[in-house]
């Protein structure tokens, strides 16, 4: 892979809670001339920085960033608040007392309301998989590829680690060649993209993400995020025997309100 081709497939970011318009802009004049897949700013720059880059480059922004415990009325808010001033792409933090809790039904619901409010959007999912155990992190995937989503994404870069540790794999197996497709692994039950995010900083750390399977990374020293670019596979869902009675449920009431003539693009059809 040249550097092109990352610099293709790498956000842009600036997040920290102190940001400037200028250092706003400077991302986004880098962005414009590396031509990186979009520029990732505080909500509250969406606007200005749609005027300002004009159309030249993505952009992308947070909803419950970076702790995730607003309620669904209010990320779904952020996230309309967000397209309306311009926004691309949006990157959304799970309620993870939900996810501790094992309420795996409220999970969903926020993550469909989130995506429907994304109106064919691209929704990158923030798990925050330091926080969780390898069972937790492969019922997150589950949640997450039946809500629709496109990329699943393993930290805000706040939390106590971000894509090391073992985060860069969301799962255990997940890079198994099953479902390989361009160059990258997929877990057997996960339908979407991943993205390594926090804590990449520097071509030796580079490296980390394409071995792992993940995507590449952020080049701005004030935030790391990144996602891989390359649709969902299709693939046969799985057999019922692997399911808890509970995920049995979520998957049926899925199948049911999905509909061959509904929504395209990245939607996942299982």
């Amino acid at each position: 892979m040249d550097q092109r081709e990352i610099l293709s497939r790498l956000d842009h970011t600036i997040l920290t809670p102190d940001a400037t318009w200028e250092q706003v802009r400077t991302v986004c004049d880098e962005g414009r001339r590396l031509e990186t897949a979009s520029v990732c700013v505080p909500p509250r720059y969406v606007k200005r920085v749609n005027g300002y880059v004009g159309g030249s480059l993505k952009i992308c922004t947070v909803v419950g960033f970076p702790n995730g415990y607003t309620t669904p009325e209010v990320k779904v808010f952020e996230t309309e608040d967000a397209i309306r001033n311009g926004a691309d792409e949006i990157d959304m933090v799970i309620n993870q007392g939900l996810a501790k809790e094992g309420d795996w039904e409220g999970v969903l619901s926020e993550l469909r309301a989130v995506k429907a409010s994304c109106k064919g959007r691209i929704l990158k999912v923030i798990v925050e998989a330091c926080r969780f155990t390898q069972e937790e992190k492969i019922s997150l995937c589950r949640v997450v590829s039946m809500a629709g989503a496109d990329f699943i994404k393993t930290s805000t870069g706040f939390a106590q680690g971000g894509s090391y540790g073992g985060g860069c794999a969301p799962v255990p197996g997940a890079h198994q060649p099953r479902y390989a497709r361009q160059g990258r692994r997929r877990h057997p039950y996960l339908r979407a993209g991943t993205g390594a995010a926090g804590g990449r900083r520097g071509p030796h750390r580079r490296q980390r993400p394409g071995r792992s399977g993940a995507g590449p990374l952020s080049s701005h020293p004030a935030a790391s995020t990144a996602h891989t670019f390359c649709p969902c596979p299709s693939a046969p869902a799985p057999g019922a025997e692997f399911f808890s009675p509970i995920w049995r449920k979520l998957w049926y009431n899925r199948e049911q309100k999905l509909s061959p003539g509904g929504p395209g693009g990245n939607e996942v059809r299982l």
